[in-house]
């Protein structure tokens, strides 16, 4: 097992054991990395910013212009991946959730 590990190890990859007891959910091959989720880049991006806080408020600014614009767009036909009037549902959901939480009404 030492010359699988050391092979491993002088090629750039670390070695990788794989038993009973292994946990495929954190299970990295060859060094990559899972993509992130979507809820990960998010809180990612709004954690550890090099400009700090300033990435949060960029964040919920975007989400609220947005989804105002397209809560007061009519509804045009389906694009064949997503039903039009679920987005615009979606969007009011939203925009509500943030006049709620921050008190945007009017903005």
């Amino acid at each position: 097992m030492k010359d699988f590990e050391t092979t491993m190890t002088a090629v750039g990859l670390p070695p990788v054991f794989i038993d009973e007891n292994t946990d495929f959910s954190t299970l990295r091959l060859g060094g990559w990395k899972q993509p992130e989720t979507n809820t990960e880049f998010v809180t990612r991006v709004m954690d550890f910013c090099p400009t700090g806080a300033l990435s949060q408020m960029f964040i919920i600014e975007a989400i609220d212009r947005y989804a105002k614009a397209v809560a007061a767009a009519p509804v045009s036909d389906t694009n064949g991946l997503i039903d039009m009037g679920a987005w615009k549902r979606t969007a009011e959901f939203l925009v509500a959730e943030m006049d709620k939480k921050y008190n945007f009404k009017g903005n």
